[in-house]
């Protein structure tokens, strides 16, 4: 096991061998690394000139008389084989510079540890060092208080690992950074015992849990109860059998013991007797009114290891207290044990708080949701599953992006007829199955949103549906309208919230946004119906692309949401608005490893940032799709790739085709860059028209991001002190450091005041935006701005210099990129090279991409 945050611990112990005090202890729970620490301390002192000599104790040895003394005589011995000693102090004596390591010593028998503390006393000082370790909670050592009262012995207590050197040893063991949910969840799982954040890593690659992508490890989905896991310790019977039993019924607190002995065949006492051992080996904590593990890693890795008889019989055992009265168990702990089959004896009452606690769980953890609801509508009973049953399984698992999944489920439903389901429990399913279309990449879809196929029961239902399609494919506008023009046809119909949530989202997206604002203001304070989650994604999804990233987390505040329940494409688009970059590319990622794939344009944008071009151009050909809701926004970042690679006419092509594409469609949001870009690389008329119409947007919007848009695309035809002095009010108001950064550098290059670049330039710290901060040096040395921190400019021009000879650019493009000569950049390769020992580009680039330069 490694070593890793246990240097200072080691050296304590060092430093205690070659002093005045002979017996030094070494303490700490199961798991934690005694014996790694006791191993490098013998292989420190044998460095040092010492000889150490190690004992592994076990705990059949508490059994065997003098069993540890008779091992240690005969190790000794065989060091001097000519020696004429045969009694143990004679041979200790006879071997100088003696180190005597006995791992696990509260296992030790009685007589060999009396013979053991009496030569500590006995012995002459510096004859020899005793080294032992020892579990706590420790068991009672006979004489140790003595031993310390008299200066003979030292403690040294070795604490679980830090969150920090616990991701150390992830990455050692991994090869990979663990990201901050993996981590966190280690910590819940594991606090900080290497032991079991080893064999956890372990449990998560056998089941596929684990992701590693450009170096960064993730985690997908906590692995499922009953994959196989490493037998936790080496427990004889009856300790194992208990163990196992408590890992399902800890819940139970002091009636753990009563239901224990229902399938361990052990009586009360016996099962207690246990009970007391697993706490004398660490493994478990007393508790208020019960017990507890340790760590919850050893729950679960218990829990993995039994058998399916065992497990359904303990789970019944649970859940029927549990019914019984007198015994509480945590929601999800319940919900796995009637997963297991435990209600069996009353499937209908298991079969509703399953699905209840199933439904509960789609808001929070789309996983667990599917896991649950998907048991529910399986199990076999004298009816089919409800039919909200299934909905809440399909809608789950098109949340999590499993569309695959939801398509099955809702076409089965959607076949189903007369089974007791409601017209707004078929408009839901209708819905889901719709978004599992237009995630399928499904022709269908187009169908719907032709009304050439219908869903829904009722007129009303009918007209939701399709309006749903027509977003999707990114005809909001025709949506807005149908809806819009026969609201009376599904305001009526019990579905009609759909309808206002399909309505307000499309109306958010082609400059009506006052009905998403009346759906937000009324979430945090109307009773949560049906479609509330559904209204929370959605209205989630539409600010993001408004880019109100303010009303987003005041949303999630209010919902008591985490972004991390929310589709990967909302993760990144948060995240990469409001500046955590290495958390957006972190999303990306594990959406890679995820049923759907897609990334939004703010990953595009993010790449560009950071001077992988060609990365980002490439990601903007991939998204290029049929189903792509708003392709004018990839318009936009390609038009930006372009005019940084100096080519204006293409440029101008890929404004003028974004603006033409969302004009077709009737969309606003996401227009402004393209009307700001236009402003920069057309002629005058075309510019002030721009201005203008950008105006029309942010009055239109009426979000800051759209009104600082406007304002610096006005900035960009007629300079003013006024304007500049709004455009940073509201750029330092919209919470969001790239966009900060962008307009303050632009009111300083339309004749504003240069003391706001250092600010534009703080705004860019943590993100790793090369590029954006390599040309804002270039604005600052004009303006005779110094630029902070000489060293990490270096550093930043050779890795951003590195990302583009990696992307494959030539000198000539490299020239235009960081707006020098083709001569210059010759000389920032050569300086390069002299500084990296790399030879060549070719060297230079399989470096980067290998990670041995780290770019980020």
């Amino acid at each position: 096991m490694s070593l890793i945050g246990r240097a200072d611990s080691v050296a304590r112990i060092l430093d205690a061998v070659l002093g005045p005090t002979p017996v030094t202890l070494l303490t700490g729970p199961a798991g934690v690394g005694r014996s790694a620490v006791l191993a490098e301390v013998a292989r420190a002192t044998d460095a040092g000139g010492l000889v150490p000599v190690r004992i592994r104790v076990t705990r059949h040895d508490r059994a065997a008389p003098r069993s540890v003394s008779a091992r240690l005589a005969g190790a000794v011995s065989r060091l001097t084989p000519g020696s004429r000693a045969t009694d143990l102090p004679a041979l200790l004596t006879a071997q100088p510079g003696l180190v005597v390591l006995i791992d696990d010593v509260h296992l030790m028998d009685d007589a060999s540890r009396t013979e053991l503390e009496d030569l500590a006393r006995t012995l002459a000082p510096g004859t020899v060092r005793w080294v032992g370790t020892a579990r706590t909670p420790v068991r009672p050592v006979p004489r140790l208080p003595a031993l310390l009262t008299d200066r003979l012995a030292r403690i040294v207590p070795l604490a679980p690992l830090s969150r920090a050197a616990a991701e150390d040893l992830v990455a050692e063991v991994l090869g990979a950074r663990p990201h901050a949910l993996l981590s966190a969840r280690l910590h819940r799982m594991c606090r900080g015992l290497p032991a079991a954040i080893v064999a956890l890593l372990a449990d998560w690659r056998r089941s596929g849990a684990l992701h590693v992508s450009d170096g960064h490890a993730y985690l997908l989905a906590a692995p499922v109860a009953g994959t196989p896991a490493e037998r936790p310790g080496r427990l004889d019977e009856p300790m194992w059998t208990v163990a196992k039993a408590a890992a399902v019924l800890h819940p139970a607190g002091t009636r753990l013991p009563e239901l224990a002995t229902l399938t361990s065949g052990l009586d009360v006492a016996g099962v207690r007797s246990a009970l007391g051992s697993l706490v004398a080996e660490g493994l478990l904590v007393p508790w208020t009114g019960g017990w507890r593990f340790a760590a919850r890693y050893w729950a679960d890795a218990f829990d993995r290891s039994l058998a399916p008889y065992e497990r359904g019989e303990l789970a019944r055992i649970l859940v029927e207290a549990v019914w019984e009265g007198g015994v509480s168990a945590p929601p999800a702990h319940f919900a796995e044990q009637l997963m297991r089959g435990g209600g069996a004896r009353q499937p209908e009452r298991a079969g509703a708080e399953l699905e209840s606690l199933g439904l509960l769980a789609i808001r929070r953890n789309a996983v667990t949701a599917i896991r649950r609801l998907t048991v529910v509508a399986a199990a076999e009973t004298e009816r089919p599953p409800r039919y909200t049953t299934m909905a809440g399984a399909a809608g789950a698992s098109a949340a999590f992006g499993d569309y695959d999944a939801a398509l099955r489920g809702t076409r089965s439903l959607l076949q189903r007829t007369g089974s007791g389901e409601s017209d707004v429990d078929v408009l839901e399913a209708s819905l889901v199955h719709v978004a599992a279309l237009w995630g399928n990449r499904d022709d269908a879809i187009t169908d719907v949103a032709e009304g050439r196929r219908e869903f829904g029961r009722t007129p009303g239902h009918r007209l939701i549906c399709r309006a749903l399609a027509l977003s999707c494919v990114g005809r909001q506008a025709e949506a807005y309208r149908l809806l819009d023009a026969d609201r009376a046809a599904w305001q009526r119909d019990e579905g009609r919230e759909h309808g206002r949530v399909v309505l307000a989202a499309a109306g958010a997206l082609t400059g009506r946004p006052a009905g998403l604002r009346d759906l937000v203001e009324r979430a945090g304070h109307a009773e949560p119906d049906r479609s509330h989650p559904m209204m929370i994604r959605i209205a989630v999804r539409t600010l993001l692309l408004l880019g109100d990233t303010v009303a987003v987390q005041r949303l999630l505040r209010r919902e008591r949401l985490s972004v991390e329940e929310f589709p990967a494409q909302d993760r990144v688009l948060l995240t990469w608005q409001i500046g955590q970059w290495n958390e957006a590319m972190h999303h990306v990622r594990r959406a890679a490893a995820g049923p759907d794939a897609d990334v939004p344009h703010g990953f595009m944008a993010l790449l560009l940032g950071r001077g992988r071009l060609t990365a980002a151009r490439q990601a903007v050909a991939d998204a290029r799709n049929e189903y792509c809701p708003m392709p004018h926004l990839l318009d936009a970042v390609d038009a930006m790739i372009a005019r940084i690679l100096g080519d204006d006419d293409l440029a101008r092509r890929r404004v003028r085709e974004g603006l033409a594409q969302a004009a077709a469609r009737g969309t606003v949001a996401g227009t402004e860059e393209l009307q700001m870009l236009t402003a920069q690389l057309f002629g005058p008329e075309q510019a002030h028209a721009a201005a203008e119409a950008a105006e029309r947007i942010a009055d239109l919007q009426q979000t800051d991001r759209s009104r600082l848009l406007a304002l610096l695309t006005r900035l960009s035809v007629e300079p003013s002190a006024a304007t500049a002095a709004e455009a940073v009010t509201v750029a330092r108001r919209l919470g969001q450091p790239w966009m900060l950064s962008v307009a303050l550098a632009a009111v300083v290059e339309t004749g504003g005041d240069p003391g706001l670049l250092p600010e534009a330039y703080g705004a860019l710290d943590g993100l790793d935006a090369l590029l954006d901060r390599y040309r804002l040096r270039g604005l600052m040395r004009r303006h005779n701005v110094p630029v902070p921190n000489r060293a990490a400019t270096v550093s930043e021009n050779d890795r951003l210099l590195a990302t583009l000879v990696a992307d494959g650019a030539s000198n000539r493009e490299l020239a235009t990129v960081l707006m020098t000569s083709a001569r210059s950049v010759e000389g920032m390769l050569t300086r390069l090279f002299t500084r990296t020992g790399y030879r060549s580009r070719i060297d230079l680039a399989a470096a980067v991409l290998t990670g041995e330069f780290p770019t980020t």
